[in-house]
């Protein structure tokens, strides 16, 4: 019969192999085999006397050479936990900083001195922007300030170059009509490039001895178109018949004519003249 403690290693062996896979990374569970000894042969010659249980043989542990895998397996569990505490070491590097917590606000701080430099470099380029706009509206309203008047000079200038000029000669003709009513005659020449439009004359005249302050009259008269290099007469006639003492005082010069006048003009681009 099987002894007493050969049962109980037997039982021991059973309860190892059962343990669950979990609690073995660490220490290399021995295989347990039960092996049967048998007699050697020359025991097979022992009498048939023997014991049962010398003839059924004895159990005992064998504790097997452990293969490579049990061995590695130590090594790959550490080489694990090792890559685990390095990937936690490589996500919390920034615990590995003094001033780690603060990150995500100095981040944010950071950001918020960017977008605010940003900005005012944003309102400094658009009021640069806007200044040099003014600028050059400023310069375009001069531009055409100093267009428009070298256009209006350019009109002046052919203007002054195309009105009509209207002169009198320095001669007065006074002669005495049977009556003896005093005339003069003046001639009026248009020198210019372009006709004479709409003239009027305002011819005044008086006799006076000399010293005295001669009193002027005379009628306004209308007259005609003078065209570039023509002449035309006006006349001024006196209200009344001089005696023969002042026709022979006016010819000793004791009695002397004044005259003077005016004359209105429109060119032909509609400005007056006199």
């Amino acid at each position: 019969m099987v002894n007493t403690s050969t049962v109980l290693l037997a039982l021991t062996a059973i309860g190892v192999l059962m343990l669950p896979m979990s609690a073995w990374p660490q220490v290399a569970a021995p295989d347990l085999q039960l092996q049967q000894e048998s007699s050697p042969k020359e025991d097979h010659r022992h009498s048939p006397d023997q014991s049962a249980a010398e003839t059924q043989g004895t159990l005992r542990l064998i504790e097997p050479t452990p293969n490579a895998e049990a061995r590695d397996a130590p090594h790959d569990y550490e080489t694990r936990v090792d890559e685990s505490d390095q990937l936690e070491e490589e996500l919390d590097w920034s615990s590995s900083i003094p001033w780690g917590d603060t990150i995500p606000q100095w981040i944010m701080a950071v950001s918020g001195v960017v977008a605010l430099i940003v900005s005012i470099w944003a309102v400094w380029l658009l009021k640069q922007t806007l200044r040099a706009t003014r600028d050059a509206t400023k310069e375009a309203e001069r531009g055409a300030t100093a267009a428009f008047a070298a256009i209006d000079l350019s009109r002046e200038n052919m203007q002054l170059q195309l009105r009509p000029y209207l002169s009198t000669t320095p001669n007065l003709t006074l002669s005495f009509g049977g009556n003896r009513v005093p005339m003069v005659e003046v001639t009026v020449k248009n020198s210019g490039n372009t006709p004479a439009k709409e003239i009027s004359y305002s011819i005044k005249g008086a006799f006076s001895r000399p010293g005295d302050q001669p009193v002027l009259s005379g009628e306004p008269q209308r007259g005609r178109d003078i065209n570039p290099g023509q002449d035309a007469h006006v006349y001024w006639l006196g209200k009344k018949s001089l005696t023969h003492a002042e026709v022979s005082d006016f010819q000793n010069g004791k009695l002397v004519a004044y005259v003077s006048g005016e004359i209105y003009f429109r060119d032909v681009f509609g400005a007056p003249h006199f």
